[in-house]
């Protein structure tokens, strides 16, 4: 498994790619990380499945660029399934990537096989929330970025793989999320989007106590705005699912197995 460079007009995305070993799977991190944070799962997820991971632009090795409205994270996903995949694909999105994830297969729905969502907010709100908690932090993250302070970074986040993600952030990644959520995250309304949707939908959520995202009203809302849906809580962990890895697994390949045995 090495990794490698998808080129397409300005923008170079890092990807990984497993053997080919049965349905093509992507896999789409959460905001300030990179694909190694599915490293605890990718083991046994390649051993029936093609297995992809990309770094989202201005996260991990992939280029910066210009704009990042959540929009171009999608155009950036279906080029990516497209031009390099080149057949329909379930996408397992953890937090942004689940947006992600979301936002393409309600626009692109001839190149999406299913969608597994890793506790990414359906309602707006609770990203906003969160977002709001974490600015005083983001702001201190984005001066020692744009000031080449990242032993800083390493002093106060007590976890280095972690730290290691925060430091290849481009800061003005961190801007458009911080400072211009309203303008990033435009797009994204559940409302409209979930009635687009048709493929399968695996909604998977923490304990709302412990960090997650997703409410029962959240859940109760998809499930009527959902075509084909499906949920599952992990009780034991909040909004980092990969916490219980071995739930985690369990719950995805019970849902891949399913979608095998109804396309026959």
């Amino acid at each position: 498994m090495d990794e490698h460079i998808f080129r397409y007009q300005s923008t170079d995305l890092n990807y990984v790619e497993w053997p080919d070993n049965g349905l093509s799977i992507l896999l789409l991190h959460g905001s300030c990380s990179r694909w190694q944070s599915f490293l605890p799962i990718a083991s046994d997820l390649k051993t029936n499945l093609h297995v992809h991971a990309i770094d989202f632009r201005g996260h991990g090795k992939s280029a910066r660029a210009s704009s990042y409205h959540l929009q171009d994270y999608v155009q950036d996903c279906f080029l990516f399934i497209k031009e390099h995949i080149k057949k329909p694909t379930i996408i397992f999105g953890n937090s942004l990537g689940g947006m992600v994830a979301l936002m393409t297969a309600a626009y692109h729905p001839e190149l999406i096989r299913a969608v597994i969502v890793g506790d990414a907010p359906i309602a707006i709100e609770s990203l906003r929330h969160l977002i709001d908690s974490q600015r005083d932090f983001a702001h201190q993250v984005i001066y020692w970025l744009r000031n080449n302070k990242i032993e800083n970074i390493y002093n106060e986040l007590k976890d280095d793989h972690f730290a290691e993600s925060l430091s290849l952030c481009d800061p003005d990644m961190l801007v458009a999320m911080f400072d211009k959520f309203e303008s990033t995250f435009s797009e994204y309304s559940t409302i409209k989007l979930f009635p687009l949707i048709t493929c399968p939908v695996l909604l998977i959520r923490g304990n709302i106590k412990k960090g997650s995202l997703i409410s029962d009203f959240d859940i109760s809302r998809a499930s009527k705005l959902l075509a084909n849906s499906s949920h599952v809580q992990l009780p034991n962990v909040g909004h980092s699912l990969m916490e219980d890895k071995i739930s985690l697994l369990k719950e995805i390949k019970f849902f891949i197995d399913n979608i095998k045995i109804k396309e026959g």
